[in-house]
């Protein structure tokens, strides 16, 4: 279709919005913006306001450019096409999801002096992260100066550079940042955000393969290990968490992939935090090696390696080590996750893959034990100078030297000088006892079986007692949890016969809380838990554990007293609302609901939400038209009635 071009035809600014360009449209022709829009647009207002993150079909590009004269390149530029175009993954996510919370949708931001030049609102200031103006390096502003009103994204007043509040000018008071560190960041961030909205994303056969999102996942991860030719996990400079995720995405796994898709925070966040130049993420192209070893990832079997332990009998073998079955597949020591975890039972210790793919010993217990505590020992060093050498507690190096000492690897007189014990055979029964109990291990043993600390740790690496605390890691079972030197055992709690001071004890408490109620209920007072716990002398936890049929009734009991309070303040209050209307009646003084309300601090509203209203009316009608005399309701006021002998006083009054 042929378009006669417009007479007056403004020109659209390089790096302006395109409603900024529409309100200006709009003030040259004196008309509104909505009415600019539904020349072009569908004449939604709503939908003007979104043209500037994404062109949608209810923008007719083709006619403004022929109107306006135009080139459709620079209409794109005016928005976030370019950006969505070139690295959103639109069969997966929409526009508002790939963009998140990196921009401001609802409230327009501004540079004072710009708009005093020109009233025009660029596309880069919509940028959340973005703080001033790169040309004058002022701080951008996103309501009025004067009034401090939030600026709407569309308003006619912004063409005229107005508050839409209070009509005062929005380019007065404009705040200069005087910081320089601030001002070369804020620079940096204009950088790369001009690039992202100038320049498309240089994608290869294998985005059209895996989709644009997929391609730039692979990307993120090629260069945060270093653009090495295949994946490895452990040489990447990102969290196992983002790891883990984008290879998820990437492989398309459905319980994952959406979870970790890319995102444009996403991309900034990764990028920012590795030092990745955004140009380099743009232009790169990944190599088909490394694409190709992230779908075969996994899919080789992955050899253990073996016991390094030199005094072990299954030194440099793999007879020894057996795999624990962690719920996660590895093992955490010192905020480090080890995969494949496997036990040697000869020598006791743990051994897996660390970040970088390397078998190692966990607990680095060969370093500590032998290459460094095992020559100071056997020269005399005693446990104090071990301790303070390794820059650690006395009771670390007992565990070393009763590991030492079960391994036969201290020294004549050194060796005499520790094994002061006679030798259990059995010592896995002993370790059957303790797992059962709570606290320390090492003091009941001390209290119960007569053992010292170094005695403990002897029997603790006996590879019986190895096997029985790593038992349930050796099944698909889970009730036991082994952290380092503490076995942690759930088990169910076991209710005992009660002697007869529990049950005295119990009666006791059964009694407080039944006068508790009685107090409270005689002077019409809520229960409350804080009181009540303090009355009886006990906490909710010992409660609930020990006298849970306390709890029960307890909770009825107060839901129960509490309706009775509200019944009783509802026939208080009645009872004194209708007493003042007999003295303002003995009085002479003319009687109405207001009157009555203010001289006994009651309420209209009150007596209306609770149904008192009704009686209360009555009986005033009844009083003003002689049909019952003052004496019959001060009568029935001396006892104090309820509501319901209330409702058959009038009851009665009305049949007769």
């Amino acid at each position: 279709m042929t378009y006669r071009k417009l007479s007056i035809r403004p020109k659209l600014f390089p790096g302006e919005t395109l409603t900024s360009f529409l309100l200006r449209v709009a003030k040259s022709y004196r008309t509104t913006v909505k009415e600019v829009w539904k020349w072009f647009g569908d004449g939604n207002i709503r939908n003007l306001c979104r043209i500037d993150f994404y062109l949608s079909s209810y923008f007719d590009i083709e006619k403004i450019c022929a109107l306006l004269n135009i080139d459709a390149e620079q209409i794109r530029s005016a928005s976030f096409f370019t950006l969505l175009e070139s690295i959103q993954e639109r069969s997966e996510q929409s526009e508002w999801w790939f963009l998140g919370n990196s921009l401001e949708y609802k409230k327009r931001r501004y540079c004072p002096k710009c708009v005093a030049m020109n009233n025009r609102y660029d596309l880069i200031w919509q940028v959340k992260e973005i703080h001033i103006c790169e040309k004058h390096q002022v701080y951008l502003q996103d309501s009025c100066l004067t009034c401090n009103h939030a600026l709407p994204y569309v308003n006619d007043l912004l063409s005229f550079g107005k508050c839409t509040n209070c009509m005062n000018s929005l380019c007065v008071q404009p705040e200069l940042c005087t910081n320089n560190n601030e001002i070369q960041a804020q620079e940096v961030i204009h950088r790369q955000w001009k690039y992202m909205l100038n320049t498309p994303f240089i994608h290869s056969e294998y985005s059209e393969i895996m989709g644009k999102g997929r391609y730039i996942a692979t990307k993120l991860l090629f260069l945060a290990q270093n653009k090495e030719s295949t994946i490895h996990r452990g040489r990447m400079n990102l969290t196992s968490d983002e790891i883990s995720g984008l290879i998820a995405y990437i492989k398309d796994d459905n319980k994952r992939s959406k979870k970790y898709m890319v995102t444009l925070p996403r991309i900034l966040r990764i990028v920012r935090s590795r030092d990745i130049d955004i140009e380099t993420l743009y232009e790169i192209e990944v190599p088909e090696s490394y694409v190709r070893s992230i779908f075969k990832e996994g899919k080789e079997q992955v050899q253990i390696g073996t016991c390094l332990v030199p005094w072990c009998p299954s030194f440099e073998q793999k007879i020894g080590l057996l795999p624990l079955n962690y719920n996660s597949g590895s093992i955490k020591f010192q905020n480090e996750k080890f995969k494949l975890p496997h036990i040697c039972m000869y020598c006791s210790l743990k051994y897996g893959y660390n970040q970088s793919n390397d078998w190692v010993e966990i607990e680095r217990f060969i370093h500590t034990a032998f290459d460094i505590s095992l020559p100071m020992l056997n020269s005399g060093a005693g446990i104090s100078k071990v301790a303070e050498t390794l820059k650690t507690d006395r009771f670390m190096v007992y565990r070393i030297v009763g590991y030492l000492l079960y391994h036969e690897l201290l020294v004549g007189k050194i060796k005499l000088k520790y094994a002061t014990f006679q030798i259990e055979k059995e010592p896995v029964k002993f370790f059957e006892i303790l797992s059962k109990i709570n606290g320390s291990k090492i003091v009941y043993a001390r209290k119960n079986f007569g053992w010292n600390q170094v005695e403990y740790y002897f029997y603790y690496f006996h590879s019986s007692v190895q096997l029985f605390l790593h038992e349930a890691y050796f099944t698909q079972n889970r009730e036991v949890k082994v952290e380092g030197l503490r076995e942690i055992k759930k088990r169910k709690k076991v209710h005992k016969a009660e002697t007869e001071v529990e049950r005295i004890q119990k009666a006791e408490i059964w009694k407080l809380a039944k006068a508790y109620f009685e107090e409270r209920s005689k002077f019409h007072q809520d229960a409350a838990d804080l009181s009540f716990f303090q009355f009886v002398g006990k906490g909710k936890k010992w409660l609930i554990s020990n006298v849970p049929n306390l709890m029960d009734w307890y909770f009825k009991m107060k839901e129960e007293l509490i309706n009775n309070n509200q019944k009783h303040r509802k026939c208080d209050r009645l009872n004194r609302y209708l007493s003042t209307l007999c003295e303002l009646y003995k009085s002479g003084i003319r009687i109405s609901l207001e009157s009555i309300s203010e001289k006994c601090g009651i309420r209209k509203k009150y007596m209306r939400i609770n149904g008192l209203m009704s009686i209360v009316n009555q009986i005033k009608d009844a009083l003003l038209s002689g049909s019952i005399s003052i004496k019959e309701v001060e009568e029935l006021l001396n006892v104090k009635p309820k509501i319901e002998q209330w409702e058959s006083f009038v009851l009665k009054w009305k049949i007769t």
